[in-house]
């Protein structure tokens, strides 16, 4: 009979996996990216994993998901984890979309009624753009320098 869970279910991870684990990790990303990102993940676990999994914060989640791959964390935990805070996610998502998706496309069809806070959300955009252009233009300056 063929088990439809994965081999981790079915086998679970011992010592040699994590060293396997953490040696794929380092071949496939940086030895300074990957032990930044293990240190975080060690350092507020759960935390971590439920933050990155609810917001989507500019760290790929996947980093993460490999980071407790690599570790000590529990599977069972994991889904559970990641479960619950993508639920969350997509349902805050379904209900924004659906309290403030007649007014989108009221602005959509009708465009020319609504060209002041179009032209004010493309400044609010244009201007965070710029500002990040800069800013990140003063910190290449500043470790550089």
């Amino acid at each position: 009979m063929i088990s439809p869970l994965p081999s981790k279910v079915n086998n679970p991870p011992h010592l040699a996996d994590f060293a396997a684990g953490s040696a794929y990790l380092h071949s496939k990303f940086g030895h300074r990216e990957l032990d930044a990102i293990l240190n975080f993940f060690h350092k507020w676990g759960t935390s971590a994993l439920a933050v990155s999994t609810v917001v989507p914060i500019p760290m790929p989640t996947s980093m993460l998901f490999a980071a407790a791959g690599a570790s000590d964390y529990g599977l069972g935990r994991f889904l559970t984890v990641v479960m619950i805070c993508r639920s969350a996610r997509y349902t805050s998502i379904a209900i924004v979309a659906d309290h403030y998706g007649r007014h989108f496309v009221r602005v959509l069809r009708h465009p020319s009624q609504y060209w002041g806070w179009l032209l004010l959300f493309a400044a609010v955009i244009f201007s965070l753009i710029m500002a990040g252009i800069l800013l990140n233009r003063r910190l290449t300056a500043a470790t550089t320098a």
